[in-house]
């Protein structure tokens, strides 16, 4: 599981949340569909212990980036910086499934194949694991619409969100 210091911002900002006394649902695309995936399967005692386990007990994730070690050898890695160690202690794939939580993984239609793979990936392996999982597509979208269904208050995407909250 990653750590990284308390002082993070979103260590802070989570914690600020903590306060409300309710669990929290995360979302975000493509790097930030990462960072919710992180933030679903992070020990949060272990950066205050006065933080619950399930502090974020869902995640929506859309068109994220799960293993990083893929990117080492490409020219996204220049600006990136990660040796191959890096990418893996970053890669919520490789972490321990938050058994109990719920991910949907959902990818445009249109976007390529290691999207759909890392996707469909972190639905099987941390489905088996005990979480909650589910992969979908957004029909005939890319990589930078397949957020466009959140401006639609009647979307399949937002009725989800909104699902995720009652859990």
């Amino acid at each position: 599981m990653f750590r990284s210091t308390t002082s993070s911002p979103r260590c802070a900002a989570c914690r600020e949340l903590a306060k409300l006394g309710r669990p929290l649902v995360v979302s975000g695309h493509s790097a930030g569909g990462h960072l919710a995936a992180c933030m679903l399967a992070t020990d949060w005692p272990a950066y205050d212990a006065s933080l619950p386990k399930d502090m974020v007990r869902a995640a929506y994730a859309i068109s994220g980036l799960f293993e990083l070690e893929p990117l080492v050898g490409t020219t996204i890695n220049k600006a990136l910086g990660l040796d191959r160690d890096a990418a893996r202690a970053a890669s919520p794939l490789l972490w321990t499934p938050p058994a109990g939580a719920t991910l949907d993984a959902v990818v445009g239609g249109a976007e390529s194949a290691e999207y759909h793979r890392q996707s469909r990936t972190i639905a099987d392996v941390w489905g088996r694991a005990g979480v909650a999982t589910r992969f979908g597509t957004v029909p005939d979208a890319n990589h930078f619409t397949a957020i466009a269904p959140l401006a639609d208050p009647g979307s399949a995407m937002v009725a989800r969100l909104k699902q995720l909250t009652q859990i």
